[in-house]
């Protein structure tokens, strides 16, 4: 899941000239206006690592790489611009605020801080609709995240919006 993950976070970075996604532009930090890229953290899954044995130097190399991208591309990024960290609780972080804040921003969605958490969990189908990678790319990290060391703390509530 480790490779899976840094490939769709290298894909969310590339430059598309014919019909670029304003959600990727942003994510990777190249959207008009004062942007910085957002990213993702490895979690437990660093701890992990350094225990995982591998009987071909394929899959150890493959694994090199893998943390190689996440240390430099966390060393890139601010601590305000850190997206999707389920491993500390099951909160809406301010990583995911400002980065559906700015999108929202340029294509005129509504955007209550209310509101913001609905279109991560697609409850919100706007953000969804025109841009399906984020709810890729949430379910990779998700995943990723979850089947990484530990996984995520203990969640008491878990449920759909509230009537």
């Amino acid at each position: 899941m480790a490779s899976l993950a840094s490939i769709a976070d290298a894909v969310l970075r590339l430059r598309v000239t014919d019909h670029p996604s304003v959600f990727c532009e942003h994510y990777a930090g190249t959207a008009d206006g004062p942007c910085l890229p957002f990213g993702f953290e490895m979690g437990p899954f660093v701890v992990e690592a350094e225990y995982l044995r591998f009987h071909c130097p394929e899959r150890t190399a493959r694994l090199t790489q893998t943390l190689d991208y996440f240390h430099g591309m966390r060393a890139s990024l601010t601590e305000s611009h850190v997206v999707f960290r389920w491993e500390r609780g099951n909160k809406f972080g301010d990583g995911e605020k400002r980065l559906l804040s700015q999108v929202c921003l340029q294509m005129g969605f509504p955007m209550e801080d209310d509101e913001l958490p609905f279109y991560l969990s697609g409850e919100s189908r706007e953000l969804s609709d025109n841009y399906p990678e984020l709810l890729v790319m949430r379910d990779i990290v998700f995943m990723f995240k979850g089947t990484a060391g530990r996984g995520f703390p203990e969640s008491k509530h878990c449920s759909a919006r509230l009537l």
